[in-house]
């Protein structure tokens, strides 16, 4: 984005010592007004930080920080079509629900996760080969599309696929499954049929489900680098999965302690959009053999403790079982589910 201001030829548009000083002219409480005056900052200075300086330097919330950032965005005439209604639109829908929750559609699943995969959250799923991970994702991918009104996010995801594990087919048939049960559980429930939901169709979720396949190591590290650049310009993503943080990094980097450097500088980059832009991040790892030949995540001790809540798949019968972790409560449990769509095991 250029964040320079240009001349218009508007009469009423600032010329650049005027749109760097109109700190008043900002829609945004005077506390914070009298903060950034304080401080010495110009418009054009706001446009290029980041919410996470913004509140460090200012000492502020991570919410009053990207209201700052959206405010200065709106007050730029050069990009004012571009990033006003965007801009507003994305602050209702970030912090209408602070916590927003997307549904696995097992209930059971989103019971033991409180509601559902939360934003503002770092999961991993952990899992041997087949046992549903790639299909989980995809299906939170899918729900993140849903319509408020549905209790949905209305949100779009970028979904990551480091193993080249992800196929177009696969992703339509996720999708039309929840499309088709949003608009089934609309007609049982009887309600009325917005504009907002007539246009949910399986075309305009697919558009929401952005899909990057990074080859190597080095492109995993551009796409995670570029993640806050396309964030700001595409205000409704929600999600970032990354499908699988192992393939990419545990085959290819030997040393320990290199991949450990890698490893961390990834988990930063992805706590801090998580929590500047009230995001969910969801990411696969894989299962190795630990030293007692037992079965452990790959990646080692100092990458469990990354994440705030870790999932675990494994195979039981013709059915899947999943384990949960948090990090906050330090307690596990665990509930049965299908593959076909995520749902319990009990239903048919």
């Amino acid at each position: 984005m250029d964040c320079e201001p240009k001349p218009s030829s508007s009469n009423e548009t600032l010329t650049e010592p005027e749109l760097e000083n109109s700190i008043e002219s900002l829609k945004i409480n005077e506390q914070l007004k009298e903060l950034l005056k304080e401080k010495g900052f110009k418009i054009s200075e706001i446009l290029k930080s980041k919410p996470s300086n913004l509140k460090s330097d200012l000492g502020i919330t991570a919410k009053d920080a990207l209201l700052i950032i959206n405010a200065a965005k709106d007050a730029e005439p050069t990009s004012s079509e571009k990033f006003s209604v965007a801009s507003r639109n994305a602050l209702d829908m970030i912090y209408d629900a602070p916590n927003a929750s997307i549904l696995t559609f097992s209930k059971a699943l989103d019971d033991l996760l409180d509601g559902g995969i939360s934003t503002n959250c770092l999961t991993e799923i952990v899992g041997e080969s087949g046992c549903a991970k790639t299909q989980f994702c995809l299906q939170i991918a899918a729900a993140a599309t849903i319509p408020q009104e549905m209790g949905g996010l209305n949100a779009s995801t970028i979904y990551i696929d480091t193993h080249n594990g992800v196929f177009i087919d696969r992703v339509k048939s996720i999708t039309l499954g929840v499309v088709e049960k949003c608009h089934k559980s609309a007609r049982e429930n009887q309600l009325d049929i917005s504009k907002e939901l007539e246009s949910y169709t399986l075309e305009m979720a697919l558009s929401k489900i952005l899909i990057q396949k990074p080859i190597s190591l080095q492109q995993l590290m551009i796409s995670i680098g570029r993640l806050e650049e396309f964030i700001k310009l595409h205000s409704q993503v929600r999600v970032i999965i990354i499908d699988s943080i192992t393939f990419p990094i545990k085959y290819v980097v030997h040393d320990s302690e290199e991949r450990l450097k890698i490893l961390l500088s990834i988990h930063a980059t992805l706590r801090e959009l998580s929590q500047d832009y009230n995001l969910a991040v969801l990411w696969t790892n894989q299962m190795t053999t630990g030293p007692n030949r037992d079965s452990v995540a790959a990646l080692g001790d100092s990458w469990a403790h990354a994440c705030t809540q870790r999932l675990t798949f494994s195979k039981l019968n013709d059915d899947f079982q999943a384990n949960i972790w948090k990090s906050s409560s330090n307690q596990g449990n665990s509930i049965v589910f299908k593959e076909e769509g995520i749902r319990d095991a009990e239903e048919t």
